[in-house]
């Protein structure tokens, strides 16, 4: 197998951002992910539609390895077949900027809420905006209040995984690293 993508996006000036993190647009959320499977995959009945994250890697390339889990992961494995229906409408993916002051968002594959802590907001029709550039927040009220809410739910909601790694637990080293990359402050 073979596998190419990257953590995020760039922005350069789609939104008035340049760099990354700063922003909750397609321009840094959407990355490649390229994933080329060995010919005794089949691939009849695969969603190559599908929204995928990068929480997806670990899932799929241990299934391909025909190994589990040790302990539940967020991802899903985006090699399964799932009979009769194609999972591209029910999916929904949480993202948030590194900002002491965060914008969060929740994508589906047709619409993203942005929510900032002061409850502000924006929705975007992404099957008619892919661009992000028209907020119908207002004139589609039901949706930005339940998509709104269902973020709000998700991100009150305890992490499904145990945090065994802490910053504090981290070498100088990496933790020198990952504050040059712009991951800590």
């Amino acid at each position: 197998m073979v596998l190419v993508t990257s953590d995020h996006g760039e922005a350069f000036a789609e939104h008035g951002r340049m760099l990354h993190n700063n922003t909750v647009y397609d321009e840094m959320l959407r990355v490649p992910f390229i994933l080329r499977v060995p010919r005794a995959v089949d691939r009849n009945g695969l969603d190559l539609e599908r929204m995928a994250t990068l929480a997806d890697i670990v899932p799929t390339l241990l299934a391909a390895a025909s190994m589990r889990p040790a302990a539940p992961l967020d991802g899903v494995n985006l090699l399964e077949i799932t009979p009769g229906a194609r999972a591209t409408g029910d999916r929904a993916v949480v993202a948030r900027t590194a900002h002491p002051v965060p914008l969060r968002c929740q994508r589906t594959p047709r619409w993203k809420v942005i929510l900032t802590p002061s409850g502000q907001g924006e929705l975007y029709d992404l099957a008619a905006d892919p661009g992000e550039q028209r907020n119908v927040a207002f004139e589609n009220l039901p949706v930005f209040v339940g998509l709104g809410q269902l973020l709000t739910r998700r991100l009150m909601a305890p992490p499904r995984l145990d945090r065994s790694a802490r910053e504090e637990d981290l070498p100088d080293e990496e933790r020198e690293m990952l504050k040059t990359l712009g991951y800590l402050e």
